[in-house]
């Protein structure tokens, strides 16, 4: 878990100019949200969990209740959406990142921390063994780039993360500038 949320930290750092708003989903106890905010203390961070903490030591964080299926927020929210280990958790990935897209502001950012089924997890025994440990489905990086695809998202980039024997792997990808699309 510290690997993911390392490699998610660090894009999120990366990124300029700073975002102004973030979305962390499947937020957990909130390390990551956390960890996020004291990065970016200008930044608005909000956390989304079925089950929220009910405090935070950051004063730029919003803590609420949800499911990404249906996230309560208004179209074009958020410069960033994280999500760190859940994917493999939401119910329909599909309506999951079309929903993320519609909450992402143009030209926003889309960073997700998640086991693939690639690797050693590629291997029936290993995959199944996984995701029946875990309790979720995981994708194959195909698969995951179908459903971004389809979603809307421009520029999908799926890497491995360091030290964690290829079975977690850092997504990236784009909400294109739909004013700049229609320029073109």
């Amino acid at each position: 878990m510290r690997q993911i949320h390392q490699s998610i930290l660090e894009a999120v750092r990366a990124l300029r100019p700073h975002p102004g708003s973030l979305l962390d989903i499947g937020s957990g106890s909130g390390m990551l949200t956390q960890a996020i905010a004291i990065s970016l203390p200008r930044s608005s961070v909000t956390a989304l969990d079925g089950y929220p903490p009910l405090r935070s030591s950051s004063h730029n964080i919003t803590f609420v209740r949800g499911a990404v299926e249906s996230l309560p927020f208004e179209n074009d929210s958020f410069d960033v959406v994280t999500a760190s280990l859940t994917v493999h958790h939401w119910q329909n990935k599909q309506k999951g990142l079309q929903e993320t897209f519609r909450v992402l502001k143009d030209s926003g950012h889309l960073i997700i921390g998640d086991p693939l089924l690639a690797g050693p997890l590629r291997s029936r025994f290993w995959g199944k063994l996984a995701q029946a440990t875990d309790g979720g489905v995981f994708a194959a990086p195909d698969e995951l780039r179908g459903y971004l695809a389809r979603a809307g998202f421009s520029e999908p980039i799926i890497r491995a993360v360091p030290s964690s024997l290829n079975s977690l792997y850092l997504i990236t990808a784009l909400k294109p500038d739909s004013k700049r699309e229609q320029v073109l």
